[in-house]
């Protein structure tokens, strides 16, 4: 076959984040370098959560919602990216004294056994180099790691689904690609508030240099407000998301808890500032629980950083009647997206 560079081929990307509510998938058709929505779903998982007891049991009915949703959703796939939730990982900055690059690796696997609570032998290790933060003195080292065991569940689940995985990645790094923070020298923050699990990243000259996990989420927001309104937990959800901070009665039981995330976003700027990084010129907000009305402001104004919504579409082509509705649903795919434009 003789080539010919004018014909670009058509490729299928996929993307999967299993989170803990609920599993996300996005597929995009690449054709040169143009990259189009092709579809997108999203699968409960609180049943499984609620109901099984067993990581066996856990994982085949992950697996088996996998299915349905790629089915229902009319993804056609063998292979797809899956996201690792920042919990499930070690993360930390190293601190060394400059070397050469060949002695470098050594010294960080050395340093990485005092930093990481279980054996080296145990976990998928990496680090990256922080040029910004970094001087001729000093070089400053970010220590990703994952057990081993987590990797495994994942290539199992994947097998069982009928998918081989082409990458694992933190959710972190995929979120990062998504809302094109990659792409920017300045310092930003990417804050993920999802329903049951939250968590943030500091990125700067195109590295996630900083992570957290937040233990305030959607479901402590329900919680809370069904229990001081003793209504149900349905009836605390619609609350939520059409009155949050904006309304007196449930802004006065939502504002401590908004607070605890305001500080935990404090704390991680200052101590990553204290590393040598730069304060966040703005922070992008994804996430199943970000829509709660009046959250977004009320972070802005108590940080005094320029808060918006991420939009998990916007890198890629989408189709013009969807527009209004693929923003509603945008801050909870940033994930799933970011995988499927890896």
């Amino acid at each position: 076959m003789i080539w010919n560079p004018f014909l670009q081929h058509e490729q299928l990307s996929l993307g999967i984040d299993i989170g803990t509510a609920s599993i996300k998938a996005v597929q995009l058709l690449r054709k040169g370098n143009i990259q189009t929505l092709k579809n997108y779903g999203e699968i409960n998982l609180t049943q499984i959560g609620e109901e099984t007891a067993g990581l066996k049991i856990i994982e085949s009915q992950i697996a088996a919602s996998i299915r349905d949703l790629l089915s229902y959703s009319r993804m056609p796939a063998r292979q797809a990216a899956f996201s690792v939730p920042t919990f499930s990982s070690f993360s930390t900055i190293v601190r060394l004294p400059a070397m050469p690059q060949g002695e470098l690796e050594r010294a960080v696997r050395f340093e990485a056994r005092r930093s990481i609570p279980i054996p080296l032998a145990d976990v998928h290790f990496e680090w990256i180099k922080l040029k910004h933060l970094s001087n001729n003195r000093v070089f400053k080292v970010m220590v990703v790691a994952v057990p081993s065991e987590v990797i495994a569940r994942y290539y199992r689940i994947a097998k069982s689904a009928g998918l081989q995985i082409t990458h694992l990645e933190l959710e972190t790094f995929s979120a990062a690609r998504a809302l094109g923070v990659l792409e920017e020298a300045r310092s930003a923050l990417v804050l993920d508030i999802g329903t049951r699990s939250s968590g943030l990243s500091i990125v700067e000259n195109s590295v996630a240099a900083f992570h957290r996990n937040i233990d305030t989420a959607g479901i402590s927001f329900t919680r809370v407000l069904s229990r001081a309104l003793s209504i149900s937990a349905e009836r605390a959800e619609g609350l939520k998301r059409e009155h949050g901070l904006t309304d007196r009665e449930t802004g006065k039981v939502l504002t401590p808890l908004v607070d605890k995330i305001v500080t935990e976003i404090e704390k991680s700027i200052k101590e990553y500032m204290a590393e040598g990084g730069s304060r966040p010129v703005r922070i992008i907000a994804h996430g199943g629980s970000v829509l709660m009305a009046g959250l977004l402001p009320y972070i802005q104004e108590n940080t005094n950083i320029p808060v918006e919504l991420g939009n998990a579409f916007g890198r890629m082509e989408t189709p013009p009647e969807l527009t209004d509705y693929l923003a509603k649903n945008a801050p909870q795919f940033a994930v799933a997206s970011g995988l499927a434009l890896h």
